[in-house]
């Protein structure tokens, strides 16, 4: 913060004949931030006597730490821009109006880490998070997602700050991760009660799984420099989007060895005021610290633009020299800065459009180094990783997948675990997944277990076959039967012989065969709805018709 406070104070042009200043609280409990926050509304109503009151927080960096300010300054809309409270709860503009952040909400974060599970069907997990609003909240954003992305979570629960009465509450976390059979674990927790966590782990030789690790934790040197933590796995988190932040470690190498006049006076031990401090401390900036004072830095010059617009700035005087709190707001909402080849503006939620990196562990001879492997874009959601640059990436699934032409049954509460049944006959199943299969079409069957249908073979009695040229014969031989009686019966209709053998008895008798065995016609080439509708009417009534001539003449008799 002082770094970007001095290059505007430089620069000449973004807000010329105004001084920035500020004033600064540790906020090392709870207490602390309220009573930081108490403080900056008294100084609103004079209450604190000071010579120009604030009219911007920057911080806290924690987001248990930030609802407390959020909400009371929001009552008063005084802007406050965190540069590490993801929280997604901060984002209610009803309870906090005038909350902005310079770091992705973990509603985005969940979704990179449903988007790093869904691409290496990591679907049996077991769930961790923080005893904290940030870990809880986290926790219960992924719980409730989860079940839409087919992700069934085996186990979860919540990690307690380490002290000497939850040690065994550790141990119990890490025996049900071991019994739930998990091979990928989500760990959405803070860094420091991730420093607590994960020796229990180590204890318990834990190995061969994934940890995907929230970006709090996933790129500390607090957790990575924890003995025999390299045996647990593989570990990859999700991490705020690293830039290159050039001149601030020369600012701060500059500011620990050539301390202000106030800060030299106040020194009680003369022999250290010409001491290199810097090469004392050896106290280079990992990429993760770099990273997280970007994004204050970037807080900084957010207020700064948003007061050019205020005051009426252009590049050599500001129209106004007053402004209170709830009037920068409104040009902070409006706020749209490059910066460092980045461009930053805050949504109707106040958050950044920041995607993630994707962050993985490498040991080498037991030395620990951190290496980007992909990224996150949260609009639309997206993810690129490099898998090759990933050490050990095992299966995490409470069944495999069935077969084609298996169908799946769950089994338990869970519907990741099941087991696979055989599609029955004339049914099939061509892709993974399902419960139940498909019927085939009416032209088509398929044995059991099929993953398509065949087409149904069509035989019909052909024309020029053999067989159906004796068929033919043989009827030829009938209606010359029939037609050959009818015609002599016919002749002889009034002699006795005919009368008494039935008349037009015998006449409709023989028709009705005749038409029987004509209906024969209809078995031959290949069926159609017509030939069968009249193989079977014309066949069953003419000889239902003969018969009835027959048992009436059988009556007559």
């Amino acid at each position: 913060m002082r770094y970007a406070v001095a290059e505007i104070n430089n620069d000449t042009r973004l807000l010329p004949g105004v001084i920035l200043g500020y004033q600064t609280y540790d906020t090392c409990s709870l207490q602390a931030s309220i009573l930081g926050t108490v403080t900056l509304l008294a100084q609103q109503y004079n209450r604190v006597k000071v010579k120009n009151g604030a009219i911007a927080l920057i911080g806290p960096d924690s987001s248990s730490y930030s609802f407390t300010p959020a909400a009371a300054l929001g009552s008063f809309l005084m802007p406050e821009i965190s540069y590490e409270a993801s929280n997604e709860l901060l984002s209610n503009r009803q309870l906090y109006p005038s909350f902005f952040r310079t770091i992705p909400s973990d509603k985005n974060q969940v979704k990179a880490m449903l988007e790093i599970l869904i691409r290496y069907n990591w679907t049996w997990i077991a769930l961790l998070g923080s005893d904290n609003s940030y870990g809880l909240q986290g926790m219960l954003s992924l719980s409730q997602q989860a079940s839409g992305y087919s992700i069934c979570i085996a186990y979860q629960a919540v990690i307690p700050s380490l002290t000497a009465d939850t040690q065994q509450r550790m141990q119990n976390i890490v025996k049900n991760i071991i019994k739930t059979k998990v091979n990928t674990i989500v760990v959405f927790s803070s860094k420091r009660i991730a420093r607590g966590f994960f020796p229990f782990v180590i204890e318990q030789n834990v190995t061969g799984k994934v940890w995907i690790g929230s970006e709090d934790w996933s790129v500390a040197t607090l957790v990575s420099q924890i003995p025999g933590i390299s045996t647990i796995g593989t570990v990859l988190g999700v991490s705020v989007k690293y830039v290159n932040f050039n001149g601030f470690q020369d600012f701060v190498k500059q500011a620990i060895t050539k301390p202000t006049s106030n800060s030299v006076s106040e020194m009680s031990i003369p022999c250290l005021q010409d001491s290199y401090l810097y090469g004392m401390a050896q106290y280079p900036l990992s990429e993760y610290d770099i990273a997280s004072s970007f994004n204050v830095y970037r807080a900084v010059y957010a207020v700064a633009h948003a007061l050019h617009q205020a005051l009426r700035c252009d590049y050599e005087k500001c129209q106004n020299t007053k402004i209170q709190p709830w009037q920068l707001l409104q040009y902070l909402k409006q706020v749209r800065l490059s910066i460092r080849n980045t461009t930053l503006f805050f949504d109707q939620y106040g958050n950044p459009p920041t995607g993630y990196d994707i962050v993985t562990w490498l040991w080498s001879n037991k030395t620990w180094s951190l290496k980007m492997v992909g990224s996150f874009i949260s609009e639309p959601p997206s993810i690129q990783v490099d898998a090759s640059q990933i050490q050990w990436m095992p299966e995490s699934r409470c069944s495999p997948e069935c077969p084609y032409g298996n169908r799946q049954l769950q089994i338990g509460q869970h519907k990741c675990c099941f087991k696979c049944i055989e599609c029955p006959a004339f049914t099939f199943l061509n892709k993974t997944g399902s419960t139940s299969c498909q019927p085939c079409n009416k032209d088509q069957w398929s044995p059991s277990g099929s993953e398509d249908c065949l087409l149904r073979t069509v035989l019909y009695l052909q024309w020029e076959s053999p067989l159906a040229i004796a068929l033919l014969v043989l009827l030829t031989l009938t209606l010359l039967l029939t037609l050959s009686t009818a015609l002599i019966f016919l002749l002889n209709l009034s002699t006795p012989v005919v009368k008494s053998a039935g008349g037009k008895t015998c006449l409709l008798m023989l028709l009705s065969l005749t038409v029987a065995a004509c209906s024969s016609l209809c078995l031959f080439s290949k069926p159609s709805q017509a030939s069968c509708i009249f193989r079977k009417s014309l066949f069953i009534f003419s000889f239902n018709i003969c018969l009835t001539c027959m048992t009436v003449r059988a009556f007559q008799v």
